[in-house]
C-alpha cells in the first residue's frame, strides 16, 4: 500500500505486482525471481546491442561533425569570395554604367547628326524627284535645245553672210573709187569675170582674218592656256582629296547580311551609273570626232581657196584701166539719161529703207556700171553701208557667243576628264572597301568562334556548380537525417537507462522488503529514492532543452545556407545578364559606328554622282559646234 502511494505521488509506472510480494509463497517467489532473472538477461542483451548501436552512432556523429566543420570552412571561404565578388561587381557596374552613359551620349550626338544628314538627303531626294517628275520642264528644256541648235545654224549662216557682205562692200568701194578715177570700162572683162568675181556671187567670198577675228583667236588661245592650268589644279586637288579620304580610319564589323547587301548594291548601282555616263560621253566624243575632222578638212580647203582668191584680187587690182562696154559706146548720151536706175521708179527714203536684200542687190548691179552716182544711188549705198554695219555688229555678237560656247566646251571636256579620274578612284576605293569588309567579316567569324567557346566554358562551369550545389544539398539532407537519428537514439538510450534504474530500484526494494519488513526501513528507502528520481527527471528535462536548442541551431544554419545559395544564384544571374547586356551594347555601338561610316562614304559617293549629273546636264545644255555645223 505504501508503494502504491509512492508510485502515485511520483507518477512513475512501477508494476503493481511488486505490491503483492508480501503475500506470496516461496515457490511463487522463486518463480517470479526466475522470470525476472530471465527478463534481466534479455535486457542485458538489449543493452549490449544498444551499446553497439550507440558506438556506431557516436562514430557517425564524429564523422558528421567533421563534415559539418569542413562545410563551415567551405562556407566561410564562400562568404569571403562572395564579399570579394560583390565588391568587384559594384566596381564593374559603376565603370560599365559610366562607360555606357558616355557611349549613350556619343550615340545620341551621332543620331542627331545622322538626323540632320537624313533631312538634307530627304530634301535633296524630294528636289530630284520633283525635277524628274516635271515633264513640262523637260519639254521646255528640249525646246530650248532645239532653239539653241537653230541659233547655232543661223550663226553659221550669218557668219557666211557677213563675210560675203564685207567682201562685197570692199569690192563695191573699189569699183566706186575706180569709176571716179577712170571714165572708161572694159565691159567684156567684167562680163567674163561676173560669174566668178561679181559683187554678190557666193564664189567670191573673202576668207581673210579680220583684226577682230585675230583678237578672238588670241583670246581663245589664252582661254585654252588658262583652262589647262585649271585642269592641272583640279587634278591636284582631287589627288589630295583622295589621299585624305584614304587616310580616314574605316571600321565595319558584325554587320548583318541585309545591311551589307544593301550597301554593296548601292555601291554597284552608283558605279554602274558612273560607268554608263562615261560610256555615253565617250560615244558622243567618238561621234563628234569624224565631224570635227571633216570640218578641219573643209577649213583647210577654204584657206586654200582664200589664198587663191586673194591672188586673183591682187591681179585684178594691178590690171590696166578698164574700157567701156560696147552697149555704152554705141551712142554718146549723157550719163544721167543712160543710167540703169531710170528704169526704177523714184522711191522715197522710207520706201528705200523697206527694200529687200534681193532688190538692193539688183540696184547695186546697175549702180556698178555707172560712171557717176546721183543722190538716189548715194542713198542706196548709205543704206547698204548701214546694213553692213548692222551685220558686222551681229557678227561680233555671234562671235562672242561662239567663243563663250567654245570656252564652255573646253570646261566640260576638262570636267569630263576629271570625272573619269574620279570614277577610277572611286572604283579603287570600292575595291579597297570590299577587301576591308571581307577582312572584317573574317575577324567577326573569329570573334564569334571565341564567343561560342566562352559560352561553352560558361555552360560547363555552370553545370559543375549545379552538381556541386546538388552534392551540397544532399550532404545537408544526410546531416539532418543523421542528426535526427542521433537524437532519437539518445532519447531511446535515456529511456532505457531510466527503465534500468527503475528495475534496479525495484529489485533493491524487493530484496530489502524481503529482508526487513519494517515500516521504518521502507520509509527510509522511499526518502532516499525520491531525490534520486527527482534528479533523473531534472536531467531528462535538461537534455530535452539541449536537444531543442540544437534543433533550432540546425534550422538557423539551414536557413542561412539557403539564403546564401539564393544570393549566389542571383549573383550568377546578374553576371550573366551583365555579360549579355555588355555584348549586346558592344554589338549595337559597333553597328552604329559602321553604319555612320557607310553613310559618310555613301554621302561622298552621292556628292560625286551629283557632280557628274550636273556635268551631264551642263553638257546637255551646251550645244556642240559640230552639231550646229
Amino acid at each position: 500500500m505504501d508503494l502504491s502511494r509512492f508510485n502515485r505521488a511520483n507518477e512513475f509506472s512501477i508494476p503493481m505486482y511488486s505490491v503483492s510480494l508480501c503475500m506470496i509463497t516461496k515457490e511463487e517467489h522463486q518463480k517470479e525471481k526466475m522470470r525476472w532473472q530471465h527478463k534481466i538477461n534479455e535486457l542485458e542483451e538489449q543493452l549490449k546491442r544498444t551499446e553497439e548501436i550507440n558506438s556506431q552512432l557516436i562514430q557517425n556523429k564524429a564523422e558528421t561533425n567533421k563534415k559539418i566543420k569542413e562545410l563551415e570552412k567551405t562556407q566561410k571561404t564562400l562568404m569571403k569570395n562572395n564579399k570579394k565578388y560583390q565588391g568587384k561587381i559594384k566596381t564593374v557596374i559603376a565603370y560599365e554604367t559610366k562607360h555606357y552613359e558616355d557611349k549613350l551620349k556619343q550615340s545620341q550626338d551621332d543620331l542627331a547628326a545622322m538626323k540632320q544628314c537624313l533631312e538634307k538627303i530627304s530634301a535633296e531626294c524630294c528636289r530630284l524627284k520633283q525635277r524628274k517628275l516635271t515633264a513640262d520642264k523637260e519639254e521646255e528644256l528640249q525646246r530650248l535645245r532645239n532653239l539653241n541648235v537653230q541659233y547655232c545654224k543661223t550663226i553659221a549662216t550669218y557668219k557666211q553672210l557677213v563675210a560675203d557682205k564685207e567682201r562685197k562692200v570692199e569690192v563695191l568701194l573699189r569699183v566706186i573709187n575706180r569709176t571716179r578715177k577712170s571714165h572708161s570700162f572694159n565691159w567684156n572683162e567684167l562680163e567674163n569675170h561676173s560669174t566668178s568675181d561679181s559683187v554678190f556671187s557666193y564664189s567670191s567670198q573673202s576668207f581673210e582674218t579680220l583684226p577682230h577675228d585675230q583678237v578672238s583667236i588670241l583670246k581663245d588661245q589664252d582661254l585654252e592656256n588658262s583652262l589647262r592650268c585649271r585642269r592641272l589644279e583640279y587634278g591636284n586637288s582631287l589627288e589630295k582629296h583622295y589621299d585624305d579620304s584614304i587616310v580616314i580610319p574605316f571600321k565595319i564589323c558584325s554587320l548583318s547580311n541585309e545591311s551589307r547587301n544593301s550597301v554593296e548594291s548601292g555601291w554597284e548601282e552608283e558605279r554602274q551609273k558612273l560607268w554608263n555616263l562615261v560610256k555615253e560621253l565617250r560615244d558622243r566624243i567618238n561621234i563628234l570626232q569624224p565631224s570635227k575632222e571633216k570640218q578641219q578638212i573643209q577649213i583647210d580647203e577654204l584657206i586654200e581657196a582664200n589664198e587663191l582668191l586673194e591672188f586673183r584680187l591682187l591681179e585684178f587690182e594691178n590690171a590696166p584701166t578698164i574700157s567701156l562696154c560696147p552697149k555704152c559706146c554705141v551712142e554718146k548720151i549723157d550719163n544721167s539719161t543712160c543710167a540703169p536706175d531710170d528704169n526704177f521708179p523714184d522711191d522715197s527714203v522710207e520706201n528705200m529703207e523697206k527694200l529687200n536684200v534681193e532688190e538692193l542687190k539688183s540696184r547695186l548691179e546697175f549702180i556698178q556700171h555707172k560712171q557717176t552716182l546721183n543722190n538716189h544711188d548715194r542713198k542706196i549705198c548709205e543704206i547698204i553701208a548701214n546694213e553692213m554695219e548692222s551685220f558686222r555688229q551681229e557678227k561680233e555678237s555671234y562671235l562672242k557667243k561662239m567663243t563663250e560656247m567654245e570656252r564652255k566646251l573646253l570646261e566640260t571636256e576638262t570636267q569630263l576628264e576629271c570625272s573619269e579620274i574620279t570614277i577610277e578612284e572611286k572604283c579603287a576605293e570600292c575595291q579597297a572597301l570590299k577587301e576591308t569588309v571581307d577582312e572584317l567579316n573574317g575577324q567577326c567569324k573569329e570573334v564569334k568562334g571565341r564567343l561560342n567557346v566562352a559560352e561553352e566554358r560558361e555552360k560547363a562551369t555552370s553545370a559543375k556548380l549545379k552538381t556541386v550545389m546538388t552534392n551540397y544539398e544532399s550532404t545537408m539532407e544526410l546531416m539532418n537525417t543523421l542528426q535526427q537519428r542521433v537524437a532519437m537514439q539518445e532519447r531511446e538510450e535515456n529511456a532505457l537507462m531510466i527503465r534500468m534504474k527503475w528495475i534496479e530500484t525495484a529489485q533493491k526494494l524487493l530484496t530489502r522488503d524481503s529482508e526487513a519488513n519494517t515500516k521504518e526501513e521502507s520509509e527510509s528507502l522511499r526518502q532516499k529514492v525520491l531525490p534520486f528520481l527527482q534528479a533523473v527527471v531534472v536531467q531528462n528535462q535538461q537534455q530535452r532543452n539541449q536537444l531543442d536548442a540544437i534543433n533550432l541551431y540546425n534550422r538557423h544554419l539551414e536557413c542561412q545556407m539557403e539564403v546564401q545559395i539564393e544570393t549566389i544564384n542571383r549573383l550568377k544571374e546578374k553576371l550573366q545578364r551583365l555579360n549579355f547586356n555588355a555584348k549586346q551594347h558592344q554589338q549595337q555601338t559597333f553597328e552604329i559606328e559602321s553604319q555612320n561610316q557607310i553613310e559618310q562614304l555613301l554621302s561622298t559617293v552621292d556628292d560625286n554622282s551629283t557632280t557628274t549629273v550636273k556635268e551631264a546636264d551642263i553638257l546637255d545644255k551646251v550645244p556642240l559646234s559640230e552639231e550646229s555645223c
